[in-house]
């Protein structure tokens, strides 16, 4: 897997990768390219770089070989090949129209707080994860971002709200899988919280289960009133 790291524009200092953290990405044996100059305003030289196992290389072919491009600001929208990783600081909540642009366009971005987590977590060895673990997390985000950004271009907008409640019910489902997966590992010291994942993940999928078949016409022949009752009543002994 090959990470690029773009330059920033002339009115930001900062550089997204400086040289001493290149090792750490080449020990995992994934590629570095760094755009020519990248880190020239924070006294990062192009030599530094090299020395450090990464390969200077002009903007167009980062973005044609990179399948990761790193940056503290989002570069244009339009200048990101479809099928590629955006990590940068994006603002989702507030840069709204620029990720749905992403997404449209084949993009899968995400933001900088959220790579920090797997970059830096540490084990009680002080072990990082290992390199392979780290490139399938990386491809499963990738694939599934190019799988959720075709379906959503592709269904139609009457579908909408179906396809939400669906993909609610994977984020729930998703939760309680860890959650289940959780109680086996012998290290886990928080079971209450592990519970409480379970629980909410559990609710999350039943309930975004049962909007779905709600607004796609099922429940009409009596499909999830079962589920949909044992939900109500769980919700009335919890609340």
């Amino acid at each position: 897997m090959t990470i690029g790291v773009l330059r920033e524009g002339d009115d930001e200092n900062r550089v997204v990768l400086l040289p001493e953290h290149v090792p750490f990405l080449v020990k995992k044996n994934l590629s570095v390219l760094v755009e020519k100059d990248a880190g020239k305003a924070s006294y990062a030289r192009d030599q530094e770089y090299t020395d450090a196992g990464a390969t200077v290389q002009t903007r167009a072919n980062i973005l044609k070989e990179a399948g990761i491009l790193l940056s503290i600001n989002p570069p244009e929208e339009d200048e990101i090949p479809s099928g590629k990783v955006l990590v940068s600081i994006l603002g989702p909540l507030t840069n709204k129209e620029m990720v749905q642009k992403l997404a449209k366009s084949g993009v899968t971005s995400f933001s900088l707080a959220m790579i920090g987590t797997m970059v830096l977590h540490r084990d009680g060895a002080g072990m990082g994860i290992k390199g392979g673990n780290l490139a399938i997390i990386l491809g499963a985000i990738a694939f599934g971002g190019v799988v959720g950004g075709v379906i959503a271009r592709r269904i139609k907008m009457t579908a909408m709200p179906q396809l939400v409640s669906f993909f609610n019910a994977t984020g729930g489902a998703a939760s309680a899988l860890v959650a289940l997966i959780e109680f086996s590992n012998p290290d886990n010291q928080s079971s209450l919280v592990t519970l409480l994942g379970l629980v909410i993940g559990s609710i999350a999928f039943s309930g975004s289960m049962i909007a779905y078949g709600k607004l796609n016409g099922n429940n009409k022949y009596g499909l999830f009133v079962g589920i949909e009752k044992l939900q109500n009543a769980f919700h009335i002994v919890c609340c």
